[in-house]
C-alpha cells in the first residue's frame, strides 16, 4: 500500500467546501508547477505575499520548497526583511510586481513590460494569479485562524534567528 498524502491545515479548512477544495488545490498546484515561470521565481512571489501580508503559514510551508527550488538562504532572508539587496535584476522586478498587485489591485504597464521582457509573454499574467492566488489563501487562513502545523514552527524560528544576527 501507498503513504497516505499529507492533509495540511488550510487543505482541511478548504474542505467545508470539497468541491471548491479540489479546484483550488489543483489550481494553486497548477500555479507552482506548470506556469512558464522558473521555480524560484514562483517562490520569490509566495513568500513575498507571505510577507506583505503577515501570512507566516505560507510563509513556514514554503521556506523548505523555496530551498529545495533553489533560492538561497540569504534571498530568503532578504525577501523576510524587504531588503532587496541580495536579490538579482529579475527577482527585484518580480517583486515589484507582486507588491502592485497587492498593493493597487493591478500590474503597472512598466512592470508589465519589464516581466515579459525578463520572463516571457505569459509571465506578466502567471505573476498576477500566482500572488493572487496566495492572497487568497492568506484570507481563509487567518478567517479560520488556521494554525501552522507543529513540525513547520522551527522555519519561523529559523527566519527569527536570523534577523535577530542582522540586527
Amino acid at each position: 500500500m501507498g503513504a497516505t498524502a499529507r492533509v495540511w491545515n488550510l487543505q482541511r479548512e478548504l474542505q467545508r467546501s470539497p468541491e471548491v477544495a479540489t479546484t483550488m488545490l489543483a489550481y494553486s498546484n497548477a500555479l507552482r508547477g506548470a506556469t512558464s515561470l522558473p521555480a524560484t521565481i514562483v517562490e520569490v512571489i509566495v513568500l513575498r505575499v507571505a510577507v506583505a501580508l503577515g501570512f507566516s503559514y505560507s510563509l513556514a510551508h514554503h521556506i523548505p520548497l523555496a530551498l529545495a527550488a533553489g533560492l538561497s538562504e540569504e534571498k530568503i532572508r532578504a525577501l523576510h526583511r524587504r531588503d532587496p539587496g541580495p536579490l538579482d535584476d529579475i527577482e527585484r522586478t518580480v517583486v515589484v510586481a507582486v507588491d502592485e498587485v497587492l498593493e493597487e489591485g493591478a500590474l503597472a504597464a512598466s512592470s508589465r513590460v519589464a516581466l515579459a521582457e525578463r520572463l516571457g509573454e505569459a509571465a506578466p499574467v502567471e505573476v498576477i494569479l500566482v500572488a493572487s492566488s496566495y492572497a487568497d489563501l492568506s484570507i481563509v487562513a487567518r478567517s479560520f485562524a488556521v494554525e501552522l502545523e507543529d513540525d513547520l514552527l522551527p522555519w519561523l524560528d529559523w527566519l527569527a534567528a536570523a534577523d535577530e544576527v542582522e540586527a
